[in-house]
C-alpha cells in the first residue's frame, strides 16, 4: 500500500476516533481508498461521470510516486529555495506533503450545507463536494483604490479590436486571471463553497487525481499551488492570544501569516509533526494558494482594514510570490478595499439554468429512485421560477438566486413544506428541517430515530436556546463569530438556570460538537454553519425582544451594516401570521427613531426596505416609511448623514414612490463668463438656455425606452434604480432620448415649437457648474466653491464605489441650483475634443482654447470613426482632480461605460457651424 493511502486511512482513524466520522461513513471511505467497487451503486456512477468527479476517494494509482512526478519535485525545490537548512529530506517532505493533502480533501471535499445531510435516504450522510458544486459567473475587473481612475476608462475606447464590455467569467477561469483575487458576493453566494472546491480540487490533483474540469490552473503546466485556508472569522481569537504573547520573543506575533499558521495548527492535528513543511513552503514563493474566508466576518472597520493592510503585507513582503484569494460581503469589502494589484470580481446571482443544475444534482442525491428525483426536480424549478419571477414584478430582487437559498428550498421542499415566499419563512422553515428531521430515512425502529432528533433537546426548545445565543453572539460584534465552549456556557448557563434545565446543556454541546446543523463545533470552537443563519435566529429573538433592550439599542445598531440583515428579517419575522399591531409598533419605533440623521434616515431605509420585502405590506405602514423617508430627504440637516446612509435611504425610497420632478430645468440667463483655468482661461458670452437640474435618470430613459420602441446597445442600462443617473448609454442614445424629448416636451406645451431638447455644449455645461453669478460674478473651482468637500460629490473619495440617486447631495449643487456636476456619471456633451487617427491610435486634432462655437466644435455630422466628444463632471470612481469644474474628459461616441451619463439642455433650435480647427 502506498504512502499516501497510508496517511489517508490513518487520518479517517482519527477523523473517527474524534467523532467527525460515524462508522458507517468510516467504512465506506476505507472500502474506497481500498477499491472495493460496492461501495458505489449505479447511480452514484452516473453522476460522478457527468460531474467529471471520478470516485469519492484519493486515487493514487498505487504509486507513492504519482504525488512526486513532477509537481513533488517542482514544490520540493520550493521549500528548499528559502536561506537556512530545510529539516525534511525529499521522501519525509514527499510524507508530509500526501498527508496533508489528504486531510484537505477531506476536510473541504465533503457536502456541508445545512441540514441536507440529515435526509440522505442512501449512500453516506453527506456526498463529495464535487457531485453537487455547481459553478457561477463572476464579473471581473481591477479593484481600485480609492483615489483611483476610471475602470472602464479610454484604453477601451481607444482600441477597436477590444470587447466593449467584459463579459461574466466562469469561475473555473478564475484562477487564471491574475495572482490576487478578491471574490466579493451577498450571503450564501457561494463564495465559501468555492474556496473549499478550490481547496479539496488542487489537493485531489496534487495527489494524482486529474484536475476536475471546472478549475483551471493558474498557468499551464506550472506547479500546482498547495492550498492553504483560513476563515478570517478567528482573525480576533488570534489577535486575543497575541495579547498575551511578547513581541520581543516573537515579532511575527500579530501577522496575517503567523495567523494563518496559527489556525492550520489548530484544524491539521498533524502540523507539529510537518515541521517547517508550512513555513518555507510560503517563504518559497509559487509553491502556496491561501485561501481567506470572509473579510466581512472581522467585525469592526477598523480590524477589518488591519487585516486588509496585513494581507498586503503577507504578499508583498512576509510571503511574496504567492497566490491569494480573499472573500467578504460587499459592504464587509467596501470599507477595506485592496489595491490595484487585486482583481475584483463580484459573484453574479444564479440564472435559471445553473438554478435548475444545482436543483438537478441534490435531486439525484436525495431521491433513491430517478423518477423521483427527476419529478421534484422539475417541480422545484418552475416553484423557484414563479417566486422569482413575481419578485421581477413587483420590481423587487429575486428572492431565491444565491446556492444557498436553492439548497434550503430543496430541503423545504423535500420535508413536504408548502414552500414560503419571502427570506425569513424561507429561513424559518430550514431551520425546522434541520433540528426536526432524521438522520438516515429509514423506518423508526424501537424510536431510535426520534432519540437522535432529540439528542441535543427537543427541537422547539432547541429554537429558543439557539435564537437566544445568536443574538447573544451577534450583540458582541468582533468576538460573535466564534466561541469556545466556555463562552458558550458563560451565555447559556443563566437561561438553562432559569428553566432549571441545566442538565440539558451538555447535551445540547455535544450534538453542536457531533451533529452539526445550525450550530457546531470545529476545531474546539463554536460557531453557526453560516452566519446567515445567525442573523435570522438573532432577529427571530429580536422581533420578540426588541423593546426590552436598553434605551437607544436600536439607535446603536441601525447604521452598522453587522446589524443590517438581522434587522430586515426581524421585519419578516413579524409578517402574518405575526399580529399587525406587533409589526406596526417596530415598523413605528424604526420610523420615529431619535438621534443624529444617520440613524434616523437608516431607521427609515431598513423599516421601508424590510417592508418592501413581505409579500403583501400593509398600504399604511409603507406610507409611514415613505413619508418618513421623505421627509427626512427634504431635512436641512440631510447632509449629515453618512453618504453609505443616504444612498440606501434613496434607493428604497426609489423603490416605494420617490415624487421629485426629475424633468426640472434651471433658467440659465445669457451673459459672459470665465472659461477654463490657467493660462487657458478666457471669457465666453453665451446665450439664455435652460438646463436640466439633475443628470437624466433610469426611470427617465426606461419611460423613453418603453414609449419610443428605440433599441438599446446595451439593455443593461435599465436595470439600474429608477433615481439614479442612467448609465451604459451611448453617446448616440443620448441624442435619440433628446430628440424624443423634444417631441414629448413640445405636444405637451412645455417647450415652444422652436426649441428644442439636446445636449449641452461644453462651455454651457461649464458655466453651470462653475459660475457665481452674484455680485460681479466669479468662477468657482468646484460647483458648491473653491475648497474641495468630499461630503458634497459622489467621487472615488466617497467609498461608494457606485451611483447614487441624483440630488443625495444637496451642499454640492452649483450657484445656480443644479446637482451632481461634480462626480456621480461624467455627462457626455454636445461639444467635439477633437478627431481621432485611427492609424498611430491618437488625437490627430484638437479643437484648441478660446472656445468658439463657429469653428466646427458643435457638429454633430462627424462620423463615429473620428470624432470624439467632450465628458465633463468626473464619476463616482474618479478622482477629486476630474471633479473640478474645469476639468474636461473625452470618449468615442459608440462607446458604452458604467460611468457614463448625461443631462438635458433646452433652447432655440440651432444650426450647425461649418468645420475648421483653431491652432
Amino acid at each position: 500500500m502506498d504512502t499516501a493511502t497510508q496517511a489517508q486511512l490513518a487520518l479517517l482513524k482519527r477523523l473517527l476516533d474524534q467523532g467527525r466520522l460515524t462508522e458507517a461513513e468510516y467504512q465506506v471511505e476505507v472500502a474506497a481508498l481500498e477499491g472495493s467497487p460496492a461501495t458505489f451503486d449505479q447511480r452514484e456512477q452516473t453522476v460522478e461521470s457527468q460531474t467529471n468527479a471520478g470516485r469519492d476517494s484519493i486515487d493514487l494509482n498505487g504509486d507513492a510516486n504519482v504525488v512526486g512526478s513532477h509537481n513533488l519535485v517542482q514544490l520540493y525545490h520550493v521549500y528548499q529555495n528559502p536561506p537556512g537548512k530545510q529539516r525534511l529530506t525529499e521522501d519525509e517532505f514527499g510524507k508530509v506533503l500526501a498527508d496533508y493533502l489528504a486531510w484537505v480533501h477531506l476536510e473541504y471535499g465533503r457536502t456541508r450545507l445545512h441540514g441536507l445531510q440529515n435526509l440522505q435516504q442512501t449512500g453516506a450522510l453527506d456526498k463529495p463536494l464535487t457531485t453537487i458544486y455547481t459553478s457561477l459567473q463572476v464579473e471581473h475587473r481591477p479593484a481600485v483604490e480609492p483615489g483611483g481612475d476610471l475602470r472602464r476608462g479610454q484604453r477601451q475606447a481607444l482600441s477597436e479590436t477590444e470587447p466593449r464590455e467584459l463579459p461574466p467569467l466562469d469561475m473555473a477561469d478564475l484562477l487564471t486571471l491574475g495572482e490576487r483575487i478578491a471574490i466579493i458576493g451577498k450571503a450564501g453566494s457561494g463564495k465559501t463553497t468555492y474556496l473549499a472546491f478550490v481547496a479539496s480540487t488542487l489537493a485531489g490533483a496534487l495527489l494524482g487525481q486529474p484536475l476536475d474540469v471546472r478549475l483551471k490552473p493558474p498557468q499551464p503546466d506550472d506547479v500546482l499551488p498547495v492550498p492553504l485556508l483560513a476563515p478570517l472569522r478567528f482573525w480576533q481569537v488570534y489577535r486575543e492570544q497575541c495579547r498575551q504573547v511578547n513581541r520581543y520573543e516573537k515579532p511575527e506575533a500579530g501577522t496575517l501569516g503567523a495567523f494563518l499558521l496559527w489556525f492550520l495548527k489548530g484544524r491539521y492535528k498533524n502540523f507539529d509533526a510537518a515541521e517547517d513543511f508550512f513555513e518555507r513552503l510560503l517563504r518559497g514563493g509559487r509553491g502556496a494558494l491561501i485561501l481567506l474566508d470572509g473579510l466581512d466576518e472581522v467585525v469592526q472597520v477598523t480590524e477589518r482594514r488591519v487585516v486588509r493592510d496585513e494581507v498586503e503585507r503577507l504578499l508583498t513582503s512576509q510571503y511574496p510570490g504567492n497566490r491569494c484569494l480573499v472573500t467578504a460581503r460587499e459592504a464587509g469589502y467596501r470599507d477595506a478595499p485592496f489595491g490595484g494589484d487585486f482583481i475584483l470580481c463580484r459573484v453574479q446571482p444564479l440564472n435559471q439554468e445553473q438554478i435548475a443544475a444545482l436543483v438537478g444534482a441534490w435531486c439525484v442525491q436525495i431521491y433513491a429512485q430517478p423518477h423521483d428525483g427527476t419529478s421534484a426536480c422539475e417541480d422545484l424549478v418552475g416553484v423557484i421560477a414563479r417566486l422569482n419571477a413575481e419578485r421581477e414584478r413587483r420590481k423587487q430582487p429575486p428572492l431565491i438566486d444565491t446556492p444557498l437559498l436553492v439548497t434550503m428550498v430543496v430541503s423545504v421542499k423535500y420535508s413536504r413544506y408548502e414552500l414560503p415566499r419571502e427570506r425569513a419563512k424561507l429561513y424559518d422553515a430550514c431551520v425546522d428541517v434541520i433540528l426536526s428531521s432524521e438522520y438516515t430515512g429509514r423506518e423508526d425502529d424501537a424510536g431510535a430515530r426520534q432519540g437522535v432528533v432529540n439528542a441535543g433537546g427537543p427541537p422547539d426548545k432547541q429554537r429558543g436556546w439557539l435564537a437566544y445565543l445568536a443574538f447573544q453572539m451577534h450583540q458582541g460584534g468582533e468576538a460573535g463569530a466564534s466561541l469556545d465552549e466556555g463562552g458558550v456556557q458563560r451565555i447559556l448557563t443563566p437561561v438553562f438556570e432559569q428553566r432549571g434545565e441545566t442538565a440539558m446543556l451538555e447535551p445540547f454541546l455535544a450534538a453542536a460538537g457531533h451533529r452539526g446543523g445550525l450550530f457546531e463545533e470545529r476545531g474546539g470552537r463554536y460557531q453557526f454553519t453560516h452566519l446567515t443563519f445567525q442573523e435570522y435566529l438573532a432577529a427571530q429573538f429580536l422581533s420578540r425582544q426588541w423593546n426590552r433592550q436598553p434605551r437607544g439599542f436600536l439607535a446603536q445598531i441601525v447604521t452598522e451594516e453587522w446589524w443590517r440583515e438581522a434587522v430586515l428579517l426581524t421585519i419578516g419575522n413579524l409578517d402574518d401570521p405575526a399580529p399587525f399591531e406587533q409589526r406596526a409598533e417596530f415598523i413605528g419605533a424604526l420610523c420615529q427613531l431619535q438621534g443624529d440623521m444617520s440613524a434616523r434616515l437608516a431607521a427609515a431605509e431598513l423599516a421601508a426596505t424590510g417592508l418592501n420585502e413581505l409579500p403583501a405590506p400593509e398600504p399604511a405602514l409603507l406610507q409611514l416609511a415613505r413619508q418618513r423617508l421623505v421627509e427626512l430627504w427634504r431635512a436641512p440637516d440631510f447632509s449629515s448623514a453618512l453618504p453609505k446612509v443616504r444612498l440606501a435611504a434613496g434607493n428604497a425610497l426609489a423603490v416605494l414612490g420617490d415624487d421629485r420632478d426629475f424633468d426640472a430645468l434651471v433658467k440659465i440667463p445669457a451673459g459672459p463668463f470665465l472659461m477654463g483655468e490657467g493660462k487657458e482661461q478666457h471669457q465666453v458670452t453665451l446665450d439664455a438656455f435652460r438646463i436640466g437640474k439633475y443628470p437624466v435618470t433610469v426611470g427617465q430613459f426606461r419611460r423613453f425606452v418603453e414609449t419610443s420602441g428605440y433599441q438599446l446597445r446595451d439593455p443593461d442600462c435599465l436595470r439600474g434604480i429608477a433615481t439614479h443617473p442612467v448609465v451604459l448609454v451611448t453617446w448616440h442614445d443620448a441624442r435619440a432620448y433628446c430628440a424624443w424629448l423634444t417631441q414629448e416636451w413640445r405636444q405637451a406645451g412645455k417647450i415652444a415649437a422652436n426649441e428644442e431638447v439636446r445636449l449641452p455644449t461644453e462651455a454651457e455645461w461649464e458655466k453651470v457648474a462653475s459660475w457665481d453669478p452674484g455680485g460681479k460674478g466669479r468662477k468657482r473651482e468646484f460647483p458648491w466653491g473653491d475648497e474641495w468637500d468630499a461630503t458634497k460629490c459622489n467621487t472615488s473619495e466617497s467609498g461608494l464605489g457606485t451611483t447614487s440617486p441624483v440630488g443625495m447631495y444637496p451642499e454640492g449643487a452649483s450657484a445656480y441650483g443644479c446637482l451632481d456636476m461634480a462626480g456621480n456619471v461624467w455627462e457626455w456633451t454636445s461639444s467635439l475634443y477633437g478627431l481621432w487617427n485611427s492609424k498611430e491610435s491618437k488625437i490627430g486634432r484638437y479643437f484648441s482654447y478660446p472656445y468658439n462655437d463657429s469653428d466646427g466644435r458643435e457638429r454633430i455630422d462627424v462620423g463615429d470613426i473620428e470624432a470624439i466628444r467632450v465628458l465633463r463632471g468626473g464619476a463616482f470612481d474618479a478622482l477629486l482632480n476630474l471633479a473640478r469644474c474645469a476639468a474636461r474628459y473625452w470618449y468615442l461616441p459608440d462607446s458604452l461605460g458604467d460611468l457614463l451619463g448625461f443631462r438635458v439642455v433646452v433652447s432655440p433650435s440651432r444650426e450647425a457651424p461649418t468645420l475648421h480647427f483653431g491652432t
